[in-house]
């Protein structure tokens, strides 16, 4: 995720998500449950207008990911709305929730670092960052789980200039505390070799940028979800079961089965 904090976009009005939830309060208004969520970095809520709540229980519920694309854990429910930092496209069956941290998709199929960029950004996304520890650790526990070999490309690289390693972004790695570099990187390297790859034992690789690797993509924060009626944003007119977007997931089994896979990877990288 970029420094600047991202917005979070009404997704399913008079719904509650059945996501985990990672923290709980009383907010005045969705923008106060907002910073909440931001504050524990939280990557989706659920907001209920101040009064509607029962037995007085918190009425902003923060969640540690998001739904996916196919809302399996949404239920209608008056006078709740469902928000989510993920609105546009909503995170797909086959991504990873890095709790607290975001969405990712490891490629499997290899290639060089370019073309790993170009297919990144296709998916609304970018080659991810791994400066801190949570996302290099817990991206490497994600490589170890999923046996796609040794090293995968990350987004940071000195192409521009020699030794200024930059992530996707432009952010300088050397403004970050955090380092992860491999026994004699980055120093002790061929002058061609410019791109990171991230291995099994949380450590940074410099490589030659033409080797073809698997490659960990980051799905950017973006919105807001297509409602395509103003008037029934806030409201409870709209009908999720119509929706293109939504499958049922009783008339699809095998998309049923990979939207427990998000569920289970969200819970198995959990990251302390």
């Amino acid at each position: 995720m970029k420094n600047s904090k991202p917005k979070f976009h009404l997704v399913a009005p008079c719904s509650i998500s059945g996501m985990n939830i990672l923290a709980r309060t009383n907010a005045t208004s969705v923008k106060r449950c907002s910073v909440f969520a931001n504050l524990k970095q939280g990557l989706a809520f659920s907001f209920q207008r101040p009064g509607n709540q029962i037995n007085s229980t918190e009425n902003c519920l923060v969640y540690d990911c998001p739904e996916s694309e196919i809302l399996q854990s949404i239920k209608r429910k008056k006078n709740i709305n469902y928000y989510s930092l993920y609105a546009d496209p909503l995170p797909f069956e086959d991504t990873i929730c890095l709790v607290g941290v975001g969405i990712f998709k490891i490629h499997e199929n290899k290639t060089n670092y370019t073309e790993a960029k170009r297919i990144c950004k296709e998916e609304s996304g970018e080659l991810t960052s791994v400066l801190s520890s949570k996302r290099t650790k817990g991206l490497s526990k994600m490589l170890n789980y999923l046996k796609l070999g040794k090293l995968a490309y990350v987004g940071l690289d000195d192409i521009e200039q020699e030794g200024k390693f930059k992530t996707i972004s432009g952010q300088l790695a050397t403004c970050y505390e955090y380092r992860a570099w491999d026994l004699g990187e980055p120093k002790n390297r061929r002058k061609e070799y410019d791109c990171v790859a991230l291995n099994k034992n949380n450590n940074w690789q410099v490589m030659d940028c033409s080797r073809k690797l698997p490659f960990i993509c980051e799905i950017l924060p973006k919105g807001p979800f297509p409602i395509q009626d103003e008037k029934v944003k806030d409201s409870c007119l709209i009908d999720l079961s119509n929706r293109k977007l939504i499958k049922k997931i009783s008339d699809n089994k095998e998309f049923y089965k990979k939207s427990l896979f998000f569920y289970w990877i969200s819970n198995y990288f959990t990251i302390h």
